[in-house]
């Protein structure tokens, strides 16, 4: 892997930057190389930025196969990890606890980093501090840049501290963008894949093509060097440059972006943006693209299973044909997790089928989620999140049967369906002699 220069020692740690009322610093990179290599090196990059904020990770969320996508201790963890190695490791999260003493899902990091290579063209990064311990325009948050920069080549990349465009003109513009629908609003996250702006922020990792964009007859760079209330603009490698816009400029420069076009607007762009994510024909099709399902199949199962949801009962169960058969919605079955670690439907069918094939195995369902709306959703199938394993096993032989499906949880249920040992799905049937429910779910 070709790496690119470190940030040019000459930027200033005092950019004009300073710290938002919100009490954080969050640094964004996008388009990053991806793969087991720029996987690993971002791994040592975090753990050596950790370190210089005097920290060490208390939990890591390891996503890809061979991996549970749970959060686990740092300590064995990361000996595992570096055991196996990290080829097939499509994102990790490493996280040091806040103020509290004890773990809770709930709670704030004050450090964490998270790494996901998704069913896109690049991978992302994330950095995230609490105040006290990094700023921006402060040496702590330029070295992790420099250092996402020199290992995974970003095409794009951002600094937040809390602060945003202030003024009345700036948050109309921001007001419309709150008002974006759910298209709208993930185009815009894609939008530098096009050379626009998803927006602007106190520090902006730009490329040559996004500095090339025509802004009041002359190009982006141009512009914000001609006034220093623009920012300060320096050049980094690979074409990238870092934009600092101090926060009483954020306004007045924002409203100028929007209305020249290198803002991304839906009204606007949304189609140029569209084009661009979705590729050249010969591509894979988009996620959101509509699924290949048999809707004749699709419309019996929810015939049959409609008793239970107008009862309002647990969700219902269903046999691994009724579910998977003529499904071809690969987001039915744990959307979630698609992108960071669960196989194609085809291979979690052939995985299940092995599974219910053992003789200590008396069968395996899948609970399915009340549509919202069937009418609406006729061109979907069924949502899951949750597999049912009937064995008389103990859950380490589940985990390890079910380890290529990468579940967020195994559970134990016993000799019943739940944990409260009250609700049983409709469809279930009864447990024979010595069998205990597993339940397999993703977040």
């Amino acid at each position: 892997m070709s790496e690119r220069a470190a940030l040019k020692p000459g930027i200033s740690t005092s950019t004009g930057v300073s710290m938002g009322t919100s009490g954080f610093a969050r640094l964004d990179f996008h388009g990053l190389d991806g793969g087991p290599e720029c996987a690993e090196a971002l791994y040592d990059a975090v753990l050596k930025w950790f370190a210089q904020c005097g920290r060490v990770p208390d939990f890591v969320t390891l996503r890809g196969a061979g991996h549970r996508a749970t959060d686990a201790r740092f300590k064995g963890a990361h000996a595992k990890l570096l055991k196996s190695g990290f080829a097939g490791l499509v994102g990790f999260e490493l996280n040091v606890e806040g103020p509290k003493t004890h773990y809770d899902v709930n709670m704030d990091w004050s450090l964490s980093a998270s790494y996901w290579n998704l069913a896109e063209p690049q991978a992302s990064i994330r950095l995230f501090a609490q105040h006290g311990l990094c700023s921006l325009g402060a040496e702590s948050m330029l070295a992790p840049a420099a250092a996402v920069i020199r290992v995974a080549r970003p095409q794009y990349g951002i600094g937040v501290d809390g602060s945003s465009p202030s003024g009345a003109a700036a948050e109309a513009i921001l007001h419309e963008i709150g008002t974006e629908d759910s298209t709208s609003r993930t185009l815009r996250g894609k939008a530098w894949r096009h050379a626009l702006l998803p927006g602007l922020h106190p520090w902006n990792f730009v490329s040559e093509r996004q500095l090339a964009a025509t802004l009041d007859g002359a190009t982006l760079g141009d512009w914000i060097r001609a006034r220093p209330d623009r920012g300060d603009l320096t050049a980094l490698s690979d074409g990238l440059s870092l934009w600092a816009v101090a926060p009483r400029d954020l306004g007045p420069v924002f409203v100028s972006l929007w209305h020249g076009g290198v803002i991304f607007d839906a009204r606007r762009h949304a189609e140029a943006v569209e084009r661009v994510v979705a590729g050249p024909a010969s591509d894979a099709p988009r996620n959101d693209d509509v699924p290949a399902i048999d809707r004749h199949k699709r419309d019996a199962l929810l015939r049959r299973l409609r008793p239970a949801f107008e009862n309002d009962d647990a969700d219902p169960v269903a046999s691994l044909e009724d579910f998977f058969d003529g499904n071809g919605d690969e987001w039915s079955l744990a959307p979630n997790a698609r992108d960071v670690g669960r196989p194609p439907l085809a291979r979690c069918l052939e995985v299940l089928r092995e599974i219910r094939a053992r003789s200590d195995v008396q069968d395996v369902l899948v609970a399915i989620h009340r549509p919202l709306d069937p009418a609406r959703e006729s061109d979907r199938w069924p949502r899951s999140d949750t597999v049912f394993i009937v064995a008389a096993r103990e859950p380490s032989a589940i985990e390890e049967w079910t380890q290529a499906l990468v579940p967020d949880e195994v559970t134990d249920l016993g000799a019943c369906w739940s944990l409260d040992s009250i609700a049983t799905p409709p469809g279930a049937p009864a447990l024979q002699a010595g069998m205990r429910v597993h339940r397999l779910w993703w977040d």
